[in-house]
């Protein structure tokens, strides 16, 4: 009887181990897909910038080659069994190194002393859906185990989505719109392949960072003059903030929000625009 409840342990054990590592797959955090299409939002410029993975080519069974446009030479290398996400032609430098743990610290160049450390990991709502992000906190000059000082950039990854958000100092990179694995999310915008920097023509709505906690930047696109208000109100539909009332130009706008005695929690940020609305969510965290 113990031999034959032993050996029920162990397969239970081993189905349980099997959906694990299913569920933790790191490559998760970086698909890849023939066809798929990541679209971003430039700050401050306003413009937009496209990707899409046009050919895979697969060298052995952990090594793939990933090829954006029409470029011959590929741009990422992949390396499966050990989840290293690299980048660079001609160099296997470990860009993300997506099977090592929270805390985590490695060098991506030798040459600039770039450092990446893994800073956490957080369920956070994107395009709708509460998915897990990481953060990677790139430091140049920055021996390992000092991550005190100020990071050169932040780079936000989300499982099944793939790199969702890049800030630096004086700017971001945030995506606006992706095609994964015949799944759309976000928003996708007319932009020709020969003019990546067309402007848009409909009206774009959108906060960063969120969530947030000292200070978020509301951003909207009109696409052509009009009266506009710009407004937020708690989950309830109370009105909190009212960030602008009247006539505005054509074009990309930006408008702060720090929140005051706000509670942490869902707020509701609201673009009128004649008969246009547009309303998204954002989250405080304090």
């Amino acid at each position: 009887m113990k031999t034959f409840l032993s050996l029920i342990i162990i397969f239970l054990l081993g189905i349980t181990k099997q959906i694990n590592s299913q569920e933790i797959n790191p490559l998760d955090f970086y698909p890849y897909h023939v066809g798929d299409v990541w679209q971003y939002l430039e700050f401050p410029s306003g413009t937009f910038s496209s990707g899409e993975i046009t050919r895979i080519d697969t060298i052995n069974q952990f090594t793939h080659l990933i090829y954006y446009g029409n470029n011959e030479t590929a741009f990422v290398k992949i390396l499966s069994d050990s989840a290293i996400v690299l980048v660079d032609p001609s160099m296997w430098i470990p860009y993300y190194k997506l099977n090592y743990p929270v805390g985590s610290i490695w060098i991506r160049d030798t040459t600039t002393s770039w450092w990446v450390h893994f800073k956490t990991e957080y369920m956070s709502e994107v395009f709708s859906q509460f998915r897990e992000m990481r953060e990677y906190y790139i430091y140049e000059y920055i021996p390992p185990g000092d991550t005190n000082g100020l990071p050169g950039s932040v780079e936000y990854l989300v499982r099944g989505i793939g790199r969702y958000r890049i800030t630096w100092e004086g700017g971001e990179r945030i995506l606006n719109g992706c095609i994964v694995g015949g799944v759309q999310y976000g928003t996708i915008v007319d932009v020709t392949e020969e003019n990546e920097k067309s402007q848009p023509n409909i009206f774009i709505l959108n906060n960063y960072p969120n969530p947030f906690n000292g200070q978020t930047i509301v951003h909207y696109f009109l696409p052509i003059s009009s009266n506009i208000s710009v407004t937020i109100y708690d989950i309830l539909g109370k009105e909190i903030k009212q960030l602008y009332n009247g006539k505005e130009s054509a074009g990309h706008h930006y408008k702060s929000w720090i929140p005051g005695d706000e509670s942490s929690g869902i707020y509701i940020y609201q673009l009128r625009a004649g008969q246009f609305i547009k309303s998204n969510k954002m989250v405080l965290m304090k």
